[in-house]
């Protein structure tokens, strides 16, 4: 019953699903539900398939497109979106440490941001435009929900090997802040293998391996980024990785696709 608690206190702090008193609220809890955090990809990856399969026929593949990737921000409340905004923004304009936090910490959005998630929904919607006009349905489906689940574990693994950036008072979610428990870290890592599974049965062994490497070359890379900046991590800079991986993965099946072709 704990379990249940924890996963639905995963739900109320990553998604808009109302939930209502169906979450008993512990701290302990919701530092906990990090660990599920790559379940809710597959709600969000599933969903966001979902509709894009729906509306295609009424409404051709690129608007289909348009609505899941709409789908993904109402399911989120552009959690993550928001947060890689501010990374751009903070990371783009920042000279120090405290002045790329108060940048982030900022509710307004910068030219960085707005280039930045500009780019990121063109790379977006242009990849899952051509999955879903020369994929197999179910094959798109199931890589789909493997970028989502596999984004969201390389983000929280980040909490295991950098502190809390900003001093805990400030923090809007002070009891998600902190290092990430062995425990924890062993789930996260799990579920990328779980995520690689998915892309195996669908795609095969070598596109899987290619994005446990790459996944892991560019989770190492912002996270050395993210200490060398602001010596640890924030919601936000979890939230820009989880972008990042999750576009990551369109990009490297389309790349794979067409080497093959």
């Amino acid at each position: 019953m704990n379990e249940v608690q924890t996963f639905l206190n995963a739900i109320q702090f990553y998604t808009r699903i109302p939930l209502r008193n169906l979450v008993g609220f512990t701290p302990a809890r919701a530092q906990n539900s990090i660990r599920y955090f790559p379940l809710i990809g597959t709600i969000v990856g599933g969903l966001a398939a979902a509709a894009i399969d729906f509306t295609q026929p009424l409404v051709g593949t690129d608007i289909a497109v348009i609505l899941g990737l709409g789908c993904s921000v109402l399911i989120t409340g552009g959690l993550h979106e928001d947060g890689f905004a501010d990374f751009c923004d903070g990371f783009g304009g920042g000279k120090s440490k405290d002045h790329i936090l108060k940048i982030m910490s900022d509710s307004s959005i910068g030219v960085y941001a707005s280039i930045g998630l500009i780019f990121m929904f063109m790379i977006k919607f242009t990849t899952l435009s051509k999955l879903f006009s020369v994929g197999e349905t179910c094959n798109t489906y199931i890589l789909l929900i493997a970028a989502h689940v596999i984004s969201r574990s390389s983000s929280g693994l980040i909490m295991f090997f950098l502190p809390y950036s900003k001093p805990e008072s400030n923090s809007k979610a002070k009891p998600m802040t902190g290092k990430l428990s062995v425990l924890n870290g062993i789930v996260l890592f799990w579920f990328i293998i779980l995520g690689a599974g998915l892309v195996v049965f669908a795609h095969g062994l070598q596109l899987a391996l290619i994005l446990i490497v790459c996944t892991a070359l560019i989770t190492w890379l912002t996270t050395a980024y993210f200490k060398n900046k602001i010596e640890g991590y924030t919601g936000d800079t979890l939230g820009a990785n989880q972008q990042i991986v999750e576009v990551l993965v369109y990009l490297i099946f389309i790349g794979f696709e067409n080497y093959a072709n």
